[in-house]
């Protein structure tokens, strides 16, 4: 009678001890897969936001080969931008990486306390006459559209507040004049060698990035 009562609780200790390590092994495969599973949400929201900008980067070539000039921006800068067409499929103005986040026009030092002239791709409506695809030097170099920089803050500016993120593992993503999209990481693309992609006339610029 002892040995069969002596049995039974070895089982049922070898059956707690076998829980045990069945909810240990669960646990730790968890924590392995999460990261991975994260790593795999991160990319795919990586691959919309580049799609959005290619279909931005369409809707900006059929504009320019209507009215030979580039869209202008809005005169408020938490406006859209590239408004026309966005009936049909609003979601493409926004990464999907920035919870609220707007695509951003380059349109750097058209305004501000020196009013300086403008050196980037689409004018606001206080500041004159649009940009003509003839006035871009290098279109496959030049920087259209991004989902980081904000008005007047200079890329160099790698975080602060909610409008200047980095939103893609650690860099941000962007359209240039001629179609192509690219992701660059926040130290190649705050370093003054990208200055000039700002720029239509392709020149760094520096005095206005120094002041």
């Amino acid at each position: 009678m002892r040995l069969l009562r002596r049995t039974g609780y070895l089982k049922r200790a070898f059956a707690l001890i076998e829980l045990i390590v069945v909810l240990v092994v669960v646990a730790i495969l968890v924590a392995l897969l999460l990261p991975a599973l994260s790593r795999g949400r991160q990319r795919a929201r990586d691959t919309q936001c580049l799609n959005n900008l290619r279909q931005l980067g369409i809707r900006m070539t059929l504009y320019l080969a209507e009215h030979e000039r580039f869209p202008q921006s809005s005169p408020f800068v938490n406006s859209k931008w590239l408004s026309f067409g966005a009936e049909d499929n609003d979601a493409i103005f926004a990464c999907p990486n920035i919870q609220g986040g707007l695509y951003r026009p380059n349109y750097f030092g058209s305004v501000g306390p020196e009013h300086r002239p403008n050196l980037g791709l689409a004018l606001d409506r206080w500041t004159g006459e649009a940009v003509s695809a003839s006035a871009i030097a290098a279109p496959a170099a030049m920087i259209a559209i991004t989902d980081y920089f904000f008005w007047l803050i200079p890329p160099r500016v790698r975080q602060g507040g909610p409008d200047v993120p980095l939103p893609h593992r650690g860099g941000i993503q962007f359209l240039l004049v001629d179609g192509h999209v690219e992701h660059a990481s926040s130290n190649r693309f705050a370093h003054p060698s990208t200055r000039p992609r700002w720029n239509r006339d392709n020149q760094p610029h520096d005095d206005t990035w120094n002041k």
